[in-house]
């Protein structure tokens, strides 16, 4: 009988979590994230992702390209490309009154933006030219089409292709050139799609697939956590992942392919559940070095914060066998996984930082090593000199650690749907103040203090490493608060007014019992 409800309860677990991640994956997927205005005026994510997944579909295979990403230089000289200015009503190239996009005005826009072509906007909208005239080193371009179109849904205009009617051809407006700041492992594997499909029928599958992987490494988190802690815990930690527009705005973008965000973390949890197990442990070190190479070989932000998701509920326990001194074995067994987790996480961020070098440094590592550090890695953390790069790095270079934190307390946007950004500050000091009162009062919820702690730390800490990163990025790395702190946040409060209703209904219980 036991047996028989034992397995009863792990059909009904996975058909729970099944439910769970077909849920997240129908609902986060083709959607985008729009950031409030005053974290930034230039870039919204419809217009990011549209960028973003240009940068990943641009690799071909067989490229003689060793990176998988490239970028769009566009032939009008100037990097975001097209005009910007209130007073004539464009932005980024559109002009938001009219049928007007504006380039740059040189031989090659006059001679592929001429009357009878046809412009194919980066979302895969067509119109066209209709007229152009050149003004103030402009080439102002009058399309057709049935709306006026936005830079926020069309795509940037470099990325743009234009199509000759008369001489039957295509014509990009501009140069891909490598991005070499990493591997680009996302741009290779995506790349190998069927090429009898186009880029707009393509992507839609491959969102469905990022979408589901997203909610697959989340809900087993969630579950990883209702094994080690308690089901509340869980679905809160759900909900928060569900409800969160920093969390949906990155999961079905294929630059960032946020589940690699989050499989360190989906084994960390695994390892502090299976502590006692030595193979689980074994397991753990080698799903570590994987995951974290995969995240490097995709990109190397936020991987502070990423590496240490991964020894986070192992770093909370260690604090309280530490403190608790009870059980030597248990503290020098926490010890050693921490570290072994450690080394083997730090082994697959070798793995692909070297293998990057060695594109970087045209196999010579050494070499690549240097420019990694000397153009990337000095640009986006602590330590630049501002003399070494162009102008527009000078005030993140120089802005303080303190500046920048100051900057991620204020939300302009949803902490999650329904709840507003202006609650994030007292959201802070009421989880905090009621768990440090729990453990002071009622010498309980220790563990629950130690990983609200280690998830603030680890969440801050790529604001501190990648300080000029965090200065310039703040219409992405909002979502640093994500990886736990902010769901641990909610939990507390959530906690604190399930315990205040418990103590309405148990008073009035009483009164009416009189």
């Amino acid at each position: 009988m036991v047996e028989k409800l034992q397995q009863n309860k792990k059909v009904c677990t996975a058909v729970v979590l099944l439910l769970a991640i077909l849920f997240m994956t129908v609902t986060n997927f083709n959607k985008t994230f729009q950031g409030g205005d005053s974290i930034t005026s230039a870039l919204h994510w419809n217009s990011e992702n549209l960028v973003y997944n240009a940068m990943v579909l641009s690799y071909q295979h067989g490229s003689p390209s060793a990176y998988g990403l490239s970028d769009m230089y566009p032939y009008n000289g100037t990097y975001a490309g097209g005009l910007t200015n209130e007073e004539l009503n464009f932005e980024n190239g559109y002009c938001t009154t009219d049928y007007l996009i504006a380039v740059g005005d040189n031989e090659i826009t006059q001679r592929e933006y001429a009357v009878g072509n046809t412009i194919i906007f980066y979302s895969g909208d067509k119109a066209d030219v209709v007229e152009n005239y050149s003004e103030n080193g402009y080439l102002f371009v009058r399309y057709e089409a049935d709306e006026i179109f936005s830079w926020r849904t069309q795509g940037d205009l470099k990325y743009v292709v234009v199509y000759n009617n008369e001489e039957s051809r295509y014509m990009q407006m501009g140069e891909n050139v490598p991005y070499e700041s990493q591997i680009g492992l996302q741009g290779k594997a995506f790349s190998t799609y069927p090429k009898a499909y186009s880029i707009n029928e393509i992507t839609p599958v491959f969102k469905w697939a990022l979408a589901f992987l997203f909610a697959t490494v989340i809900s087993l988190i969630c579950y990883g956590i209702y094994k080690k802690y308690n089901l509340k815990f869980a679905v809160v930690f759900y909900a928060v992942s569900l409800l969160a527009p920093w969390m949906i705005g990155y999961s079905t973008n294929l630059y960032w392919v946020e589940f690699t965000w989050f499989l360190p973390m989906l084994v960390g949890i695994y390892c502090a559940n299976h502590m006692e197990s030595k193979k689980a442990r074994m397991i753990s070190y080698v799903g570590v070095m994987l995951a974290i190479a995969l995240k490097s070989a995709c990109g190397y932000e936020y991987i502070s914060t990423i590496m240490l998701s991964s020894i986070i509920f192992l770093l909370a326990d260690f604090t309280i066998a530490l403190l608790e001194r009870k059980d030597k074995e248990k503290i020098k067994r926490l010890f050693w996984t921490i570290f072994w987790m450690g080394i083997f996480a730090l082994l697959g961020f070798v793995i692909a930082l070297v293998y990057h070098a060695y594109l970087r440094g045209a196999g010579n590592i050494f070499n690549g090593l240097k420019s990694i550090y000397l153009y990337d890695v000095l640009r986006r953390t602590l330590g630049g000199d501002p003399s070494m790069f162009q102008d527009v790095y000078a005030d993140s270079l120089n802005a303080s650690i303190l500046r920048v934190l100051i900057r991620y307390l204020r939300f302009d946007t949803p902490l999650i749907f329904g709840v507003p950004g202006i609650l994030f500050i007292p959201l802070i000091m009421v989880s905090f103040f009621t768990l440090v009162h729990a453990v002071w009062k009622k010498k309980d919820h220790k563990d629950m203090l130690a990983l609200y702690i280690w998830m603030g730390i680890a969440s801050v800490s790529w604001f501190v490493l990648g300080k000029s990163h965090s200065y310039i990025h703040t219409s992405m790395n909002f979502v640093m608060w994500y990886f736990g702190y902010m769901q641990i946040a909610f939990y507390v409060v959530v906690e604190l007014a399930c315990g205040a209703i418990k103590k309405v209904k148990e008073k009035k219980r009483i009164n009416e019992a009189r």
